[in-house]
């Protein structure tokens, strides 16, 4: 490797781990510390209601965390600076209050970076497959400018503690379906489903990257065992937790329809809509089939659900048609700022 070579990738792996760092940052100001419905001792502790007690991935990895802490005791010094970590970020964001938990708010801040610094990196995988036309650092600075978007998303509402983790998972899982990848995504779509079952949508994906590719009869089996799997993970979740607070789901339809006679509504969220919406949208027939069918395929369910189910100009709710709506950003900006080509007849590898 030249010199020159290994300065750039050393500069990119500093720009990465910078800017995952201050997204997580912000990410953290934004958790909710107080609603026990849904706050993270809620979640490990076992008492968060239904539906959000179903998302269990994040909080079993904190928990694991915590116990293997206990195991070492005397030797367990090796973990204070976590809670050093996580006290100092409780007090930045005006949460020392929930102190006692330091050490399980420092895992969940180390663990939301990796998950940053992960969906960057995958993006940067998913640029250069779909785009293998444009100059290699299109897709090297594809993280930053990805990544550089979410904190808009974060100001609007309070995150959640597995939004970076649905975001990191569902992004992996769309990286190795596009790459037709599948041993890594059979591991990967299980946790998804555990971290969030918006993961369902997961096996239309593939169903829409396959068709045509694989017989009929084969890819309709391989999709119905991925549906039937989702189901019975629910299933069983529903009845572990049928004494638990709230419901298997929330109806929030009356919000959103006062909601939408609100102008301010609109102001907020279409601020942050439609610049993203133009930048996807121009030259949408050039764009790679599979990832235009991968935004119709999970926005179109994630706005109904959204709608009925969520706060529909919560930004968040769509994080998983995120990878798609950058991907087809992507080459837009690249005209705009004549980064590279302008791509009239692309070449893409994902069609």
């Amino acid at each position: 490797m030249t010199t020159s070579r290994f300065t750039y990738r050393l500069t990119m792996a500093f720009l990465y781990g910078t800017i995952a760092l201050t997204v997580s940052v912000l990410f953290f100001s934004r958790l909710p510390f107080h609603r026990e419905r849904v706050d993270l001792g809620s979640m490990v502790h076992g008492t968060a209601h239904q539906p959000y007690a179903y998302r269990v991935l994040v909080p079993a990895v904190v928990r694991a965390a915590a116990a293997a802490r206990d195991a070492a005791g005397p030797r367990a010094g090796g973990w204070d600076p976590i809670s050093r970590l996580g006290a100092r970020l409780l007090h930045d964001a005006g949460a020392d209050d929930q102190g006692a938990l330091s050490f399980e708010y420092g895992v969940l801040f180390l663990l939301s970076a990796l998950c940053f610094a992960g969906f960057g990196l995958l993006l940067r995988s998913l640029a250069r497959v779909t785009y293998p036309e444009h100059p290699p650092f299109v897709a090297d600075i594809a993280p930053v400018l990805a990544l550089a978007v979410l904190p808009l998303v974060f100001f609007r509402q309070s995150n959640l503690v597995y939004d970076a983790m649905t975001l990191f998972l569902f992004t992996l899982c769309v990286d190795r379906i596009a790459r037709r990848s599948y041993r890594l995504y059979l591991l990967a779509f299980p946790l998804a489903m555990l971290n969030k079952e918006t993961a369902i949508l997961l096996p239309l994906v593939l169903y829409l990257r396959e068709a045509g590719r694989i017989g009929r009869g084969r890819l309709a089996l391989a999709t119905l065992a991925q549906l039937a799997f989702c189901g019975a993970v629910r299933l069983v979740q529903a009845w572990g937790m049928r004494g638990r607070a709230g419901g298997p789901v929330e109806w929030h339809l009356d919000y959103n329809l006062a909601a939408f006679g609100d102008p301010g509504f609109y102001v907020k969220t279409l601020a942050a809509v439609i610049p993203l919406a133009v930048l996807a949208g121009y030259g949408w027939r050039r764009k790679p089939a599979f990832v235009r069918r991968g935004l119709l395929v999970t926005a179109i369910p994630l706005a109904g659900v959204a709608f009925l189910l969520g706060v529909f100009g919560e930004l968040r709710d769509y994080y998983e048609a995120y990878p798609f709506v950058f991907l087809l950003a992507l080459p837009t900006a690249v005209e705009v700022f004549q980064a590279g080509g302008r791509p009239d007849a692309p070449r893409p590898v994902v069609h």
